[in-house]
């Protein structure tokens, strides 16, 4: 990785993410290493790096597989996700133009926490709404349809899952072709008892997650 990129993304994830996760993405830098590597080269605790090393692909920075041994995962850094966040206000700038402002709050949400489920993204923007006295429609049956419209529109997509619970070893994550832009079916009523505190219930789409 050249030089300049390096020191772009290092200031990128310690401004946004802090010195330990700089430091762990630091090290693959130079290519794919195991956890083992990865703390004896950063000096950090395995504890650590596992905290890091979670953050980092929570927010697609870094991707894993099954390395030699399948139950060892190697990671790999990935410079051009992390360069991507000077685009993240022009990105959600175009949809709030394209679309609208509930959208462009749902795809901000989205973008806050690298991948969720549409259950929480869609009660953190109602919430927000409702909190900070926004103009705009925060009924849950308008936003979950607003962020069906996001998916349709190829806008934000479904992560991979594994491909088998039942495995041991380093998982291997898919989503087929059908899936990646399948739209989440809700139960209004569920995601609005859990708006209110009420209920405790999945609304349909429990392990179901999204990304951009």
């Amino acid at each position: 990785m050249a030089s300049q990129q390096c020191k772009l993304c290092s200031l990128l994830i310690r401004e946004h993410f802090g010195e330990v996760v700089e430091k762990v993405s630091n090290t693959l830098h130079w290519g794919p290493q195991t956890l083992g590597l990865i703390a004896s080269s950063s000096k950090l605790p395995a504890s650590k790096v596992k905290q890091a090393l979670a953050v980092l692909i929570k927010y697609g920075f870094v991707t894993f597989e099954r390395g030699k041994l399948p139950t060892i995962a190697e990671y790999k850094f990935i410079p051009t996700k992390v360069t991507l966040m000077f685009r993240y206000p022009r990105y959600i700038l175009q949809i709030k133009n394209r679309v609208d402002e509930e959208s462009s709050l749902l795809l901000e949400e989205l973008l806050r926490f690298g991948f969720d489920t549409a259950t929480n993204i869609i009660l953190r923007v109602a919430t927000r709404i409702r909190d900070e006295k926004l103009s705009l429609n925060g009924d849950l049956p308008q936003l979950r349809d607003k962020l069906q419209v996001l998916v349709q529109m190829q806008y934000i997509m479904r992560c991979p899952h594994p491909e088998d619970t039942e495995a041991e070893g380093v998982p291997v994550l898919v989503v087929t072709e059908q899936e990646l832009f399948l739209p989440p079916q809700l139960d209004l009523k569920r995601l609005s008892l859990l708006l209110q505190g009420l209920e405790e219930e999945d609304p349909g789409d429990k392990g179901i997650y999204w990304r951009i």
